[in-house]
């Protein structure tokens, strides 16, 4: 949850199976990390998040946190 809750990357990105939005975040797993983590959620109000997909910053979406 830390890379999200402090991820320097949102993006909206197509959501499991092409339905819907979800957002991709980049973050580190805890404070003193050097590694990334990509983390891709449907966020589902009021308080509901999915998590389907989390895994260490691949280069399909290193270029967001280059831009960031």
């Amino acid at each position: 949850m830390h890379a999200i809750r402090a991820s320097v990357v949102q993006v909206s990105v197509p959501g499991r199976d092409g339905h819907g939005d979800a957002m991709l975040f980049i973050g580190h797993p805890h404070p003193q990390a050097d590694r990334w983590l990509e983390v891709i959620a449907e966020i589902r109000p009021p308080r509901g998040v999915l998590i389907f997909h989390a895994m260490e910053l691949t280069d399909k979406f290193r270029h967001y946190l280059q831009e960031n």
